[in-house]
């Protein structure tokens, strides 16, 4: 593996995860797998990130990437084969990721928290970690945010729409995208595999076969090559980088708040908002980073979409 395999911090049952899991199948792009722990603590991912909890995160070096969507710009450019946003479908993924991680994804959560989703979850689960996942994460959505959070009634109102609208479109391309998977493909396909790989809550499909198909066709696509890292060796990994990854391209992004330089803290704003602080050293329209120092990581630069986060200035 070379200095910019990117690394994985991941859990299997993640729906995030299986959205970065299955681009790096279509690219048969070469990563290195760390298994992270589904619930706090999380030593190694917090060594790295500074404070940010959420499943999964990608490292390169000593850049950690926050947030499926940047990651996915950032695979694209470590391997620009298969891209994943094609020309002209730029404004399309934009907004069609927008509304998947703050409408769809929380929907089929909806779905998942049935008793029966929960009970087939369980299975997944090491023994008696059940409980705890669902403390932690009843805990997350406490910590407040802009998004409501889960709720049942809204999903069943809004969901057949959205499945018959996709069974409707699959008839024509393979794809969402056309003739190729792109960036909404999978982006789609991350709540879509949340419900379709639970047996408590798969029956809620049965009545779009082409959506089912098309999650298969994904589903086929595999993980692509990869090997096992354990996480305090890519902590270590992280420590030895001295190169950063070079920003996205995009027009610089002038914040309210702060200038390049400044001493911040960034957080999510839709939920489990925690904050991570560090010298504001990228603000452009696909990404906002900052470095930080850390006692077991060393240097790190933390890079997170501007989107949905908030980079306030301390002091």
């Amino acid at each position: 593996m070379s200095a910019s395999t990117p690394i994985f911090h991941h859990y299997a049952a993640s729906p995030f995860s299986e959205k970065v899991r299955k681009v790096f199948g279509y690219k048969q792009m070469a990563w290195q797998s760390v298994q992270a722990p589904p619930v706090l603590p999380k030593p190694d991912q917090i060594a790295l990130t500074g404070g940010y909890r959420k499943a999964p995160i990608l490292q390169v070096g000593h850049d950690v990437y926050c947030d499926t969507k940047l990651m996915c710009r950032v695979i694209d450019r470590l391997k620009p084969e298969r891209p994943l946003i094609p020309p002209g479908a730029e404004a399309a993924t934009l907004m069609i990721e927008r509304w998947v991680d703050q409408t769809l994804f929380f929907n089929a959560v909806a779905l998942f928290f049935q008793p029966q989703g929960v009970a087939a979850f369980s299975s997944a689960l090491p023994p008696g970690m059940l409980d705890t996942f669902l403390k932690d994460r009843a805990a997350m959505f406490a910590q407040g945010g802009t998004l409501p959070g889960p709720n049942l009634e809204t999903a069943r109102a809004e969901l057949p729409a959205v499945f018959a609208t996709i069974e409707t479109q699959l008839g024509v391309k393979p794809f969402l995208g056309g003739d190729a998977p792109t960036q909404i493909d999978f982006a789609v396909y991350n709540p879509i595999w949340f419900i379709y790989t639970n047996a408590g809550i798969k029956a809620e499909l049965k009545a779009f076969p082409k959506l089912c198909a098309w999650a298969d066709r994904i589903l086929a696509f595999g993980d692509g090559p990869f090997s096992e890292l354990d996480g305090a060796a890519a902590v270590e990994l992280c420590r030895a980088t001295r190169t950063s990854q070079p920003p996205l391209p995009g027009a610089p992004l002038a914040l309210p708040q702060a200038r390049l330089g400044d001493r911040v803290k960034i957080g999510a704003t839709d939920y489990a908002p925690d904050q991570v602080e560090g010298e504001l050293v990228i603000a452009n329209a696909f990404e906002v980073a900052v470095r930080r120092e850390d006692a077991r990581a060393g240097t790190v630069i933390v890079h997170f979409p501007p989107e949905a986060f908030s980079v306030t200035k301390v002091g």
